[in-house]
């Protein structure tokens, strides 16, 4: 399998990590016009894509939601026991 280099953001400052070769997808997004071009003008400040900054904050995303959560006990709830 082929490998490329990909770059990830960390604090302003592009981390460089191998990955696997995975076909890519499109994802259409809705932004209002003024959010994009600050967003636009931003990524351009630092160095970076947009695509760049919005594929790390998606693995954040994920990163941070993929593990289950414990479930609260509810009063009255006797299934610990």
């Amino acid at each position: 399998m082929t490998s490329f280099h990909c770059s990830r953001i960390i604090g302003g400052k592009r981390e460089w990590d191998t990955v696997s070769e995975e076909k890519l997808v499109t994802y259409k997004m809705f932004l209002t016009d003024s959010l994009r071009a600050k967003f636009k003008s931003l990524c351009a400040l630092k160095g970076v894509t947009m695509n760049e900054v919005l594929v790390e904050l998606v693995e954040d995303w994920i990163e941070e939601n993929d593990t289950p959560t414990p479930t609260k006990k509810g009063k009255g709830d006797r299934s610990g026991e």
